[in-house]
């Protein structure tokens, strides 16, 4: 008899909730992809010149030259910390794949030959722990709100 009442219909739905696809219903879509990108090459490297343990960039792979400096100036570009956004195609380079529960950021770090993360370290590609618990809270947010899809239909 309770098996035909709506309330079991909507307990059943919570329950057949599986989560890998719950994750991928929050995080592999375009628009969570966009955040994590912009995270990781607007905020972390543009605005402050970190990388994902929030080490800043010059600490790791020295500063800016003075004619790189000057050129930078120039072109009204940011040169009082380092960006690793010259012309743009390194940050145009940026993809974001979810897989068996985890974000994978991919980009093409070899710019003129050589590879970034040979001068700036393996961390240029990755979220900081500011980053990651803003991604968290998000994802939070979206969870609950599949939970309450689930549990309405």
């Amino acid at each position: 008899m309770f098996k035909n009442t709506p309330l079991y219909q909507s307990l059943l739905r919570v329950l057949r909730m599986n989560e890998a696809t719950t994750f991928d219903l929050v995080f592999d879509t375009p628009h969570v992809k966009g955040i994590v990108i912009q995270m990781n090459t607007e905020v972390q490297l543009y605005q402050k010149g970190v990388d994902s343990e929030g080490e800043s960039l010059e600490s790791i792979g020295g500063d800016y030259s003075n004619v790189t400096k000057d050129i930078k100036s120039r072109n009204n570009q940011i040169y009082d910390h380092i960006t690793l956004k010259d012309t743009g195609d390194f940050y145009k380079s940026w993809r974001v794949y979810v897989a068996n529960n985890t974000i994978v950021i991919q980009a093409d770090t070899v710019k003129d030959g050589d590879d970034l993360r040979a001068r700036w370290g393996q961390n240029i590609l990755g979220l900081t722990d500011e980053s990651l618990g803003k991604l968290i809270n998000y994802g939070r947010i979206k969870y609950r709100e599949q939970f309450l899809l689930q549990w309405q239909n």
